[in-house]
């Protein structure tokens, strides 16, 4: 085996929300204000808190005028309006009435100057959507086989199991998430969205399993026969790598992979299901593919030890990765299809297939959505995007100190983007 290296991959540490990010950059280009509404609460057009920033004296009135208050809490959570009038005792008035009832006791708000929280939300999306990052990904036929797919909606409870995606860094061997299936009854598991195969074809499916109690069970399912092709076990509490080698049957065209448990009190992570057919060489790219440059580089990942007392299990070790040259992108002439890449070599049993690739962050569809990528740059950007669009309702003096304040975010942008751009020559392969 050729000597093996450590990839340089960097994961961010940092775990922001929509709405950290919009608190913590209002501030620095204008009025950001934060409260709780007191016991008077407000009315269907005005909200009232006597004990914060709003009755600020040094604050002039001009600054809340014309900038949006966002309800973040109570029956309106996630409205926002306009201020009409404001008045130093607590009350801010909007221009039109709130969708719900009178504004009661103790809802949380946000006054923001610069541009209404819905369009800073637009910023923050536009900037996550321009910053890249590097991630290692394992092809797979499986969807969500890779476990990154917020939420189990890929994955189908049997016998009351119960789904769900663990964070936790002791139940993650690779990655950020692993799927958790507790069982309440015997026989319990998650099946997979269905695959469909060729038939009398062997592949090859190897699964990373953590059992915290019980005894995990891969199974292979022919989906058109209704029947089991074939399964291994493993009580292995440590994290192990399963693995079964099997061929279709003559008449089958869909299968599933299931990951069960036996017991009803079996408790099982599951961190990568991958599955391939044993001959061919060409892998899908996962959906957020969209151009050559993205794909850096393709390892050999190699990580069991000797196998366990059980066939087909195996003790994960310490991780090398082994680059391989010669790959190739496919792309599929069909419209709207998935692109390939072809691999110089077939998976076997000692290793898979991992590729480094590039891809950009996800947008944040809710104020508690959390993003991986570094506070200070995504800050940085985001200022970025709502000077833009500040730039565009003004004129004459004002227009040229927001250029100014851009030009001042534009160098920090720069600076952060030398420490967190990845940086890659050409890639070996194309």
């Amino acid at each position: 085996m050729p000597f093996p290296y450590t990839i340089p991959i960097f994961f961010g540490t940092d775990m922001s929300t929509r709405s950290s990010i919009r608190q913590a950059v209002s501030p620095r280009l204008g009025l950001y204000v934060s409260g709780t509404t007191d016991a008077t609460g407000g009315s269907t057009t005005t909200v009232v808190d006597t004990d914060s920033d709003v009755t600020n004296s040094y604050i002039s009135a001009q600054k809340f005028v014309g900038s949006w208050v966002l309800l973040t809490s109570g029956t309106d959570s996630g409205l926002e309006r306009q201020i009409t009038t404001y008045v130093n005792t607590g009350t801010l008035t909007v221009g039109r009435a709130w969708s719900g009832a009178t504004v009661a006791q103790s809802v949380t708000f946000e006054v923001h100057s610069i541009l209404s929280a819905t369009r800073i939300n637009e910023c923050i999306d536009r900037a996550l959507r321009r910053m890249t990052y590097e991630t290692l990904f394992f092809p797979t036929l499986v969807t969500d086989g890779d476990m990154e797919t917020s939420g189990v909606g890929s994955w189908t409870a049997s016998n009351s199991a119960a789904l769900t995606k663990s964070t936790t860094a002791a139940y993650v061997l690779y990655g950020t998430q692993s799927l958790r299936v507790a069982n309440a009854e015997a026989t319990g598991g998650a099946i997979s969205t269905y695959v469909e195969v060729y038939p009398n074809t062997t592949y090859i499916v190897q699964a990373y399993v953590k059992v915290a109690s019980g005894t995990a069970r891969l199974r292979a399912f022919d989906r058109t026969n209704t029947v089991a092709i074939d399964s291994v076990t493993s009580t292995e509490a440590p994290w192990s790598r399963m693995q079964l080698t099997f061929t279709t049957p003559s008449t089958c065209q869909s299968l599933s992979i299931d990951l069960m448990g036996d017991e009803a009190t079996a408790d099982v992570y599951w961190n990568k299901v991958l599955l391939f057919e044993h001959a061919d060489l060409r892998h899908l790219l996962p959906s957020y593919y969209s151009y050559p440059y993205q794909v850096r580089e393709v390892y050999q990942l190699w990580d069991t030890q000797a196998a366990t007392t059980s066939n087909g299990v195996y003790k994960v070790g310490k991780p090398s990765y082994v680059r391989v040259d010669g790959w190739a992108l496919e792309t599929d002439p069909v419209a709207n299809a998935t692109d390939s890449i072809i691999l110089p070599l077939t998976p076997s049993g000692s290793w898979v297939p991992v590729i480094k690739m590039l891809r950009t962050h996800a947008a944040l569809s809710a104020d508690t959505t959390t993003t991986a990528a570094p506070d200070e740059w995504v800050e940085a950007e985001v200022a970025i995007e709502i000077l833009k669009e500040k730039i565009k309702e003004v004129s004459g003096a004002d227009k040229k100190n927001w250029q100014i304040e851009l030009a001042k975010w534009g160098r920090i942008a720069r600076g952060l983007r030398d420490i967190y751009v990845p940086k890659y020559p050409e890639p070996v392969g194309l």
